[in-house]
């Protein structure tokens, strides 16, 4: 057991890595040939996609949950149906949020002052950004985890070959988000071909009656953890947008970026938990040991790149960004470290969700509005921000730590065909 979780935990950071190189690929053409203004148009654009694709991971766990107590049955002819259910709900769901999105995009436009234009892009990003982790939760569920990672292996690849014709033709913003566009509609496609014998595959028997309420809460658990590293990007684009001038909100945009390398880098060991853990859960098996070695690893991870962060600061700035940036180098060791932080809450939260376990998130909540109002009254300095995250995140750890493992173990319901 324990080797083919650190097998499928190698497996898995290995996409993940390729994923996580060409994104920064992606930034580093970005950030040098858009320059601190517009790069900060695009930070903030990131950051409306991270809040709306927070719904695409609910889908994906929530996917990934009823994948593995249905492979426990033997009844794989169910899974197709499980993902038709939740292209359903994406559909219901998305017609009057799209809705309301085209209502208020004037609005959101005036808030990030910029065009309309980079906006449609972003809707566009969202469909298929909600698309593709239906395919990536049967993954998950199924533990097929490399299947998983050539989907993401694809991503970057796709990222990458866009990106490449829009530098030649000259890059914008707007090239920009199309080359993140294609990333994710590439993979989705591909992802059914992945599949393709399990969707051909014929039902025995019908999905039966599907509780959404499991789904709900998952969206808000991890809506929180999204808000916790893209509600400061958005509010720092707001009020540094004016003050001095619009380079600051380019300059953590950038710092911001670097720095959640650890948090980015640290989603495989959680993805890889998540199933594992509910698997034991649901056999009546220990489950804290997996958690454990998952928290040890995010906190390895987090450590050796804080280190290289604080140590190599201006050598990875200027990789990444460029001269025009140097100045948020002696931040982003810092920001790494918050990052750190936020990874083992991000997994803390996984392992809570995995077992069922779900009041933890009236306390995400009531943390997610202490950071918006501290971020509100508290931007005089980038540094200062810094400061105000590492000390919130800190606090939030320790009390999630004491959360999941204080009491008496959690007890699955009976698992029936």
């Amino acid at each position: 057991m324990e080797n083919k979780f650190v097998k499928d935990n190698i497996i898995l950071f290995a996409g993940n890595l390729f994923v996580s190189i060409s994104g920064f690929i992606y930034h580093f053409f970005s950030g040098r040939m858009l320059g601190p203004e517009s790069y900060g148009l695009l930070g903030s654009l990131l950051s409306i996609n991270n809040v709306i694709f927070t719904l695409a991971i609910v889908i994906q766990l929530s996917i990934s949950k009823l994948t593995s107590e249905t492979r426990l049955r033997h009844d794989s002819s169910r899974i197709k149906q499980i993902a038709f259910l939740f292209l359903r709900f994406l559909v219901k769901l998305g017609i009057p949020a799209a809705m309301l999105y085209f209502i208020f995009i004037g609005n959101i436009a005036d808030f990030l002052h910029t065009d309309i234009n980079p906006l449609l892009i972003v809707f566009l990003i969202i469909i298929f950004s909600s698309l593709l982790p239906i395919n990536r939760g049967i993954m998950q569920g199924m533990q097929n985890f490399k299947s998983f990672s050539l989907s993401l292996v694809i991503e970057g690849l796709s990222k990458l070959i866009v990106l490449g014709i829009f530098i030649a033709v000259g890059l914008s913003v707007i090239g920009a988000m199309t080359a993140l566009l294609l990333s994710y509609a590439v993979p989705f496609f591909i992802s059914i071909i992945q599949l393709k014998g399990l969707y051909l595959a014929k039902a025995t028997e019908p999905a039966g009656e599907f509780n959404f309420k499991p789904v709900l809460i998952t969206l808000i658990a991890l809506t929180s953890i999204t808000l916790f590293y893209s509600a400061d990007v958005m509010l720092v684009r707001h009020f540094l947008g004016y003050f001095p001038d619009e380079t600051h909100s380019g300059y953590y945009a950038a710092m911001s970026l670097v720095g959640k390398v650890v948090f980015f880098g640290s989603i495989p060991i959680s993805f890889v938990m998540f199933p594992k853990v509910n698997e034991l859960y649901i056999k009546g098996k220990n489950y804290y040991k997996t958690s454990y070695i998952s928290l040890l690893g995010i906190s390895a991870f987090g450590a050796v790149a804080s280190t290289a962060f604080l140590l190599f600061s201006k050598f990875f700035t200027k990789l990444f960004f460029g001269s025009a940036f140097i100045n948020i180098a002696p931040l982003i060791g810092l920001f790494s470290i918050a990052a750190t932080l936020l990874a083992m809450i991000n997994a803390l939260t996984m392992f809570n969700l995995a077992i069922d376990r779900y009041k933890f998130i009236i306390i995400l909540l009531l943390f997610n509005i202490i950071q918006i109002f501290l971020l509100w009254l508290f931007q005089s300095s980038l540094r200062q921000i810094i400061f105000m995250l590492m000390l919130l995140y800190s606090i939030l750890l320790i009390i999630m730590l004491v959360y999941s493992y204080s009491g008496s173990p959690a007890k699955a319901p009976v698992l029936t065909a």
